[in-house]
């Protein structure tokens, strides 16, 4: 373990001063801020070859400087503060298959920091054992899997990553690249039909319609990310957007030009249709009108990262939206969301034998989405800190995080959630309010008009989350309600602070929206096809070919509205 303070006392004096606070920038390899010597900036170098780098700030915004650490077994640590980042980057990241680091926006804390595994097997078993709201939301059920696939095209790791830093699979941009990064093997010639165009194809289902997602003869889904396969709702939007991509091509031929303008319409319905819906009315007013208030992560040096407090903290908020039951089309009854997840390849329905979606489960978009007003859509459940019956013992093929060592074949995803956010050491949701806060604070709008800061929870230590919740809540001089795991106070914040007075609509907490839709915000100016230019300025109109609801934006609704409701 190497410290800054033992690194030299002319590093010491450029980097920390009395009272300065640090934040890291870009932390690869950074253990903790000691809180007992506030001088001290720790980094574990164990099974690191390459340099570590670590970019830090201090709290009056005038000093900054970048660490370039290097570890070997001769010569020891040594270090220079020149900013290598750059360079440490493109090194390690072409030994990943270009994948990338994700961003932090508090250092990974110390174990003996965290709060035990124990406190999070009580907390999972609470949330397991308190009845769940029969309370809907006022999200359509359709945005539920709009925001998974939203998630799997931002990031993806395992828990095969360093733990202190996961790699990001993905290209930390809202791109398409789930969809447009074809397999290498493209799609074989094995006597099943595609549809293809713009090198985007559509699979048949069993009634020989294109309405499916690409497969090959065993039913595999041919798709640059295979989690888009995990439930047939989200399979059936990504069949949907392909079917978009194709309506495109109809407007565009060249290939290139048609992937652009599907990357765009495709973040124009993430930027206005998806984030307005669950971000609270006024911080998304503020960052359309104005910009990020405190992400700014895509500075030089530094390439945009998605944070690991949304990947693997907050975002996770949609298992809450998940319904016990679904209708699909006017075909099948109310079915279980267990036969959502069956009917796909890693749900074993589809396989050699049946390498077809079964046709009768095509989606009515109709059922999950207000198309045309002829029905009431089915919604999402309001999130709270509580899931699915189905979630408390989840198939171990659904759960592409499972640690190693895990021998049951279902795991709790409370469980697994808790305690994935407690293995990459993420801070406590407390410490993220503070560190966002004074990051607002320094981020001031026109005219020195102070931005809407985040209102944190008054008390978790209370019954106002179910008896069972509030007991471990309050166990240990209520350590958890005041240091409380990131997704889990995801969820509470959303239940008590996240329902909007002016119209009754179910929103995010305070919290969770700044960082969603500063991260989902950064992740769409971060794709080359960007509708956000270089000032954070939204540039979009939808092609002047394409039926549009609002002549500055693209929705959900528009989508089908342009293809047509296959049912």
């Amino acid at each position: 373990m190497a410290t800054a303070s033992s690194l030299g006392g002319d590093l010491k004096a450029a980097c920390h001063g009395a009272g300065a606070r640090f934040v890291a920038r870009q932390s690869v390899g950074v253990r903790s801020a000691s809180n007992s010597d506030p001088q001290t900036l720790e980094f574990d170098l164990t099974g690191l070859k390459g340099p570590v780098v670590s970019d830090a700030f201090s709290g009056d915004g005038e000093r900054r400087v970048s660490l370039t650490l290097r570890h070997d077994a001769e010569n020891g640590v040594s270090a220079d503060c020149r900013p290598d980042v750059r360079t440490f980057l493109a090194d390690h990241e072409s030994k990943l298959s270009g994948c990338g680091f994700f961003h932090r926006l508090l250092p990974a804390l110390d174990d003996h920091l965290l709060p035990d595994e124990d406190a999070l097997s009580a907390l999972a078993a609470a949330m397991r054992s308190e009845k769940r709201s029969v309370e809907h939301s006022t999200i359509p059920a359709a945005y539920t899997y709009l925001g998974q696939f939203l998630a799997h095209d931002l990031a993806y790791t395992s828990f095969d990553s360093d733990p202190l830093n996961p790699a990001n699979y993905r290209t930390h941009a809202f791109d398409l690249d789930s969809i447009f990064d074809m397999r290498p093997d493209g799609y074989p010639e094995t006597g099943k039909a595609y549809q293809c165009r713009g090198g985007l194809g559509l699979g048949a289902t069993s009634a020989g319609r294109f309405a499916d997602i690409p497969r090959d003869a065993e039913g595999v889904p041919l798709l640059p990310d295979e989690r888009n396969d995990n439930n047939v709702i989200v399979s059936q939007l990504v069949a949907s957007i392909i079917r978009f991509h194709h309506r495109i091509c109809d407007i565009e031929t060249d290939e290139y030009a048609a992937r652009r303008l599907t990357r765009r319409h495709m973040q124009s319905v993430i930027l206005h249709d998806y984030l307005e819906r669950i971000i609270d009315r006024d911080v998304y007013d503020e960052v359309m009108a104005h910009g990020r208030g405190f992400l700014f992560a895509d500075a030089a040096p530094f390439p945009f990262r998605i944070p690991v407090e949304f990947s693997i903290g907050c975002f996770r908020f949609g298992h809450s939206m998940v319904r016990e039951r679904y209708f699909l089309n006017g075909i099948l009854s109310r079915e279980p969301t267990r036969q959502v997840l069956a009917h796909t390849h890693l749900g074993k329905v589809i396989d050699r034998d049946r390498p077809f979606l079964q046709d009768r489960w095509v989606v009515d978009w109709s059922y999950l989405l207000d198309l045309d007003g002829s029905r009431e859509p089915e919604y999402a459940e309001a999130v709270d800190a509580k899931l699915p019956v189905l979630f408390q013992d989840l198939d171990r093929r659904w759960v592409y995080e499972m640690p190693s060592g895990h021998a049951s074949n279902t795991v709790p995803l409370s469980e697994l959630t808790l305690k994935r956010g407690r293995s990459v050491g993420l801070s406590p949701a407390q410490d993220l309010v503070a560190c966002v806060n004074t990051e607002l604070a320094g981020h001031p709008l026109p005219g020195g008009v102070q931005r809407k800061r985040v209102e944190g929870i008054a008390d978790l230590s209370d019954s106002a989350f179910g008896a069972a919740l509030g007991d471990v809540l309050s166990r240990d001089g209520s350590r958890l309600a005041k240091a409380t795991p990131l997704w889990f106070y995801t969820l509470a914040e959303a239940r008590r602070l996240g329902r909007d007075d002016r119209d009754g609509s179910t929103r995010l907490g305070p919290l969770a929206s700044r960082i969603v839709m500063e991260t989902v915000h950064a992740a769409i100016q971060a794709s080359p096809d960007s509708i956000i230019d270089d000032e954070q300025r939204v540039c979009f109109e939808p092609h002047p070919k394409l039926v549009a609801t609002r002549g500055n934006a693209f929705i959900l609704h528009d989508i089908f509205r342009n293809i047509g409701n296959l049912n």
